[in-house]
């Protein structure tokens, strides 16, 4: 180690032209690490000296392209669509995936739930065969729309029977995560 050029504290200070803190933040950065040079603490020239290139070493602002390939590099984005995903595209659908509440819309009992494709018949005594679940904010108002939903659904249909019911407040994402009281009913 005594083969090694050294830098005593001010000289690494003078020669890269930085105050006392900025040294400290390159010691603490592990850009410069200190020695001891008998009862002096010193830097290793070598490790001053690369901290002074990257200094004086600009950073590039633009990659090296002369105006006629930007314009040419432009124009060829320009033609060619860019996809977002690695899924091919899709095609438009036709049919308005938007529903209003009440006549022709979303009410309860009338669309919502498809049974069809069940294939055990509601039991008619103690055993539960198919479960529904309801959700509305806390309100009063969404509350109460909820009671009728529910009361539309079971007026529906005379074949249910509800067996057992279980409610719950959670959190359902959305616009805004909002929490909602959630009733799920066997039936």
């Amino acid at each position: 180690m005594s083969g090694d050029a050294l830098y005593t504290i001010q000289q690494t200070m003078e020669r890269l032209a930085i105050g006392e803190e900025e040294l400290k933040q390159l010691i603490k950065n592990a850009k410069l690490h200190m020695i001891k040079n008998g009862a002096e603490l010193a830097f290793r020239a070598e490790e001053v000296d690369q901290v002074l290139a990257e200094r004086e070493q600009p950073e590039p602002l633009v990659a090296s392209l002369d105006d006629t390939d930007v314009e040419a590099q432009a124009e060829q984005e320009e033609d060619e669509p860019i996809s977002l995903t690695d899924e091919p595209e899709r095609k438009a659908e036709t049919g308005s995936k938007i529903r209003s509440f009440g006549e022709g819309g979303i009410t309860a009992g009338k669309g919502v739930v498809d049974t069809s494709g069940l294939k055990r018949s509601l039991l008619k005594g103690a055993a539960a065969t198919r479960c529904r679940a309801f959700h509305a904010k806390l309100s009063d108002a969404a509350v109460a729309y909820m009671n009728n939903q529910i009361n539309e659904w079971v007026d529906s249909d005379p074949e249910i029977e509800i067996k057992f019911a279980t409610s719950t407040i959670g959190v359902f994402e959305g616009k805004h995560a909002e929490q909602n009281l959630i009733i799920t009913i066997f039936y």
